[in-house]
């Protein structure tokens, strides 16, 4: 068996030691404590065992064992592994492990190994390892009567922690390759996973160290991949609105919308394809979403032009800054009291008074008012209200079309330019609410 060990490059180092890195493992652990506490909570209410809990353990970058396999095939009943491709952090620096082997009757050696490099590790990450490379490996590691356990492991899969991506980039794959080319890189090695497989027969009976080199580089660029996918993460911060506090904003030229410059909190990753900054539509009402092109990538320009035709929010990012257009609703908008009750309703003037100045007004003028017709009418500019906007903070009374309508206004003022605070909330609500 092969253990080729070779140190990673300054580039492959500064990718694993990234601020991406370190929010995506930061995120994970909250969610993953977050997950365990409902858990305990389910346990207490449904139990009366006072034993307790585990917390779930934390972990650092050091703790973490970034592992791929390459298989003879997808079922671990009728297929073997024959190459597991480790980064891990040994003796002050990051190291590539590769553990190859050269005949079938190997594979006892090669799992013992791998077990052994992950032995006083707390995580694993990879790319659907959960539904792939963990099973394969103890289906395996008991076929042969390997002890490998991965209970202790907090199990890290990049493909599951990024799918949320697919639909808020409208990506058409989830696939490893395709999501490395998403984060701004072009892998060397070009073979699938079948030719593979047919090389490495190849090699079992040439033991060509052309067919050798090519295996290993086929592995070394999945776990460098891995490594590119996680800058990714800038996008989840996005859409999570996790942003700096800087947010200045002005009208647009034609008066049509307001623009919203931003500053991410961590850098988004070029695009291979397209070239262009990342631009993506969100319409004010959700619901209006299937008339567009699942397609939602275009050129600033034509982004701003379809914009306008529709009534839509656009979203432009380039590198660490980003743009909000948010279209102005102009004319006459509502707002509907909900202490309808306390109301009288004049049908005369169109408009509700209040119970405690209604005794001034005759009885045959006034009825009790109704949750359709206890408004007060603004005219003027709106802009689009999110519904999960903090309900302790007023931006003026919410403002709708009608009273069934679920799209919520509030009046736009130009001082809201000046309320940095505001500007930045309005902001981060917007991209975690409609995208």
């Amino acid at each position: 068996m092969l253990h080729e060990i070779q140190e990673l490059s300054g580039e492959e180092q500064e990718l694993i030691e990234s601020d991406s890195m370190k929010m995506l493992l930061a995120e994970y652990q909250a969610k993953s404590a977050k997950n365990e506490s409902d858990e305990k909570n389910k346990l207490t209410e449904t139990s009366t065992s006072s034993a307790p809990t585990p917390e779930c353990p934390g972990f650092s970058l050091k703790d973490c064992l970034f592992f791929d396999i390459e298989t003879t095939g997808l079922s671990a009943s009728t297929a073997f592994v024959f190459l597991i491709g480790c980064i891990s952090y040994d003796n002050g620096k990051w190291t590539l492990h590769q553990l190859f082997i050269r005949m079938v009757q190997e594979e006892k050696r090669l799992l013992q190994a791998f077990a052994e490099l992950a032995r006083d590790k707390r995580a694993l990450i990879h790319f659907n390892g959960n539904t792939f490379d963990i099973p394969f490996l103890k289906k395996r590691a008991a076929a042969n009567r390997a002890s490998i356990g991965f209970s202790h492991f907090a199990s890290v899969d990049l493909y599951q922690w990024f799918r949320p991506l697919k639909k808020k980039l409208s990506l058409s794959h989830m696939n490893q390759s395709y999501l490395e080319k998403v984060a701004g890189w072009e892998r060397t090695d070009q073979m699938d996973g079948a030719e593979v497989v047919s090389l490495f027969w190849d090699y079992t009976v040439s033991k060509s160290v052309e067919s050798e080199q090519l295996l290993l580089g086929h592995n070394h660029d999945d776990l460098v991949g891995m490594l590119r996918i996680s800058l990714l993460e800038g996008y989840l911060a996005l859409f999570e609105g996790k942003i700096k506090p800087d947010v200045d904003g002005e009208e647009s030229d034609d008066q049509t919308a307001l623009l919203l410059h931003f500053t991410t909190i961590l850098p988004l990753p070029p695009r291979i394809e397209p070239e262009q900054p990342i631009l993506l539509f969100s319409p004010c009402n959700p619901k209006s979403s299937q008339e567009l092109s699942s397609d939602s990538s275009f050129p600033l320009p034509e982004c701003q032009e379809n914009a306008k035709t529709v009534d839509l929010i656009c979203l432009s990012v380039s590198g660490s800054r980003g743009t909000l257009r948010i279209p102005f609703h102009h004319g006459t908008l509502r707002h509907y009291f909900p202490d309808y009750k306390n109301y009288y309703y004049l049908p005369l003037e169109k408009q509700v008074i209040h119970k405690s100045v209604a005794a001034y007004v005759a009885k045959e003028y006034r009825t009790p008012a109704k949750p359709e017709n206890c408004f007060a009418a603004m005219e003027g500019s709106f802009l689009p209200l999110p519904h999960i906007f903090p309900q302790d903070v007023s931006f003026g009374p919410v403002m709708k079309a009608d009273c069934r309508s679920t799209d919520y206004y509030f009046e736009y003022q130009k001082e809201f330019l000046a309320q940095k605070e505001k500007l930045t909330l309005y902001v981060t609500t917007l991209l975690s609410d409609f995208f």
